[in-house]
C-alpha cells in the first residue's frame, strides 16, 4: 500500500512539474505580446486613443493610460514567472528526493543530480561587474 501512495505522489509532483512549464509558456507569451505593444509605443506607431483589450473587455483608452497598464501587466508577468519558476525547482527537488528514496540504488547508478543544483541561481550583472 504504501507504493502506491509513493508512487501517487510523484505522479502528483510530474504533474505539477508539467502544468507549471505550460504556465511559464503562456506568461511568456503575454510577456511577448506585451513587449510587442511597449515597442510599437516607442517607435510611435501607436493611436492616440488606441483600442486595448483587457480581461474579456475591448476598451478605448489614452495612450500613456494604455502604456502604463501594459507596463504594469509587464512587471506583474515576471513576478508571476519567477514565482511559477520557484514552484517548479521547489516541486523538482521533491521529485527527486522521492525517487531517490524509492529507487536508491538507481539513483547512484545514473548520477542523479542533486537537490542542491536546482537551488542554483543565475549571476545578475551587478555582481559580473563587481568582480
Amino acid at each position: 500500500m504504501n507504493v502506491l501512495k509513493d508512487q501517487a505522489e510523484v505522479e502528483r509532483l510530474a504533474e505539477e512539474i508539467l502544468s507549471d512549464k505550460q504556465l511559464i509558456i503562456d506568461l511568456d507569451r503575454r510577456r511577448n505580446s506585451n513587449r510587442e505593444a511597449l515597442a510599437c509605443f516607442r517607435r510611435g506607431t501607436v493611436d492616440r486613443r488606441p483600442w486595448f483589450f483587457t480581461d474579456g473587455l475591448v476598451l478605448k483608452m489614452g495612450r500613456q493610460e494604455s502604456k502604463s497598464l501594459i507596463e504594469a501587466d509587464q512587471a506583474k508577468l515576471d513576478t508571476e514567472t519567477e514565482a511559477v519558476r520557484l514552484r517548479m525547482k521547489q516541486s523538482m527537488v521533491e521529485l527527486q528526493a522521492l525517487e531517490a528514496s524509492l529507487h536508491p540504488d538507481k539513483a547512484a547508478r545514473t548520477g542523479a543530480v542533486t537537490a542542491a543544483s536546482y537551488a542554483l541561481k543565475p549571476v545578475d550583472a551587478k555582481e559580473l561587474m563587481q568582480h
